[in-house]
């Protein structure tokens, strides 16, 4: 979900997805007999003392130019994201475990299913079962944020518009196809809400 507003070939996608895999430490796989139908990457995280808030920029042009991708978009996204998350740790209460959603996608067959709430459902008793007291994951669009706002306990916390990010002075992109003109973080605390999830949801 993090690539759907720029155009990518198939040696770009790849490029990106091999490097968030292998910056998650856990990936949930959901099959249809052999077909995988949806998939969502987590990445585990513990904070001795809460870090320094990140500055957002007037221009991501440096940044962009000397990321370490081979494929520009690839420089242009990981770099949008990152400031994106800039209030990750916010509402954070160090010491704590927490687990950040990387990447989540849903096969388009199986849009509509209700596929992709109880993959979220399942990964959020996984954090729990872990021991985290916090969740919290960047969308690119509204539809995945509101799914997340509908569980306990979720809320946005911060907001990223696309018009924000220049690249030397210029937009990359004001909105993606669907409208959304922004990302959301999203954020649980999970020590807090566990007993929604672990009895009925």
């Amino acid at each position: 979900m993090y690539f759907i507003f720029l155009e990518q070939t198939s040696e770009g996608a790849r490029e990106l997805m091999t490097a968030i895999i292998e910056e998650s430490t856990d990936n949930f796989i959901v099959r249809d007999n052999e077909k995988i139908v949806a998939m969502h990457s987590l990445k585990k995280g513990f904070i001795k003392e809460k870090p320094k808030q990140k500055q957002r920029l007037e221009d991501y042009g440096f940044l962009v130019g000397s990321g370490t991708f081979k494929h520009k978009r690839n420089n242009i996204i990981m770099t949008l994201l990152d400031a994106s998350e800039s209030n990750m740790f916010k509402n954070m209460e160090p010491p704590c475990k927490y687990f950040y959603g990387m990447l989540g996608a849903v096969h388009p067959k199986y849009h509509g299913k209700k596929v992709a709430e109880a993959v979220v459902i399942g990964l959020i008793k996984y954090c729990i079962d872990e021991g985290a007291k916090y969740y919290c994951g960047d969308n690119t669009n509204d539809k995945i944020a509101n799914l997340f706002c509908k569980l306990p306990g979720f809320e946005i916390v911060d907001k990223f518009y696309y018009s924000d990010f220049k690249i030397h002075g210029t937009s990359v992109i004001n909105q993606l196809v669907d409208g959304s003109k922004h990302t959301c973080l999203c954020f649980c605390d999970l020590e807090k809400h566990k007993n929604a999830y672990l009895k009925n949801v």
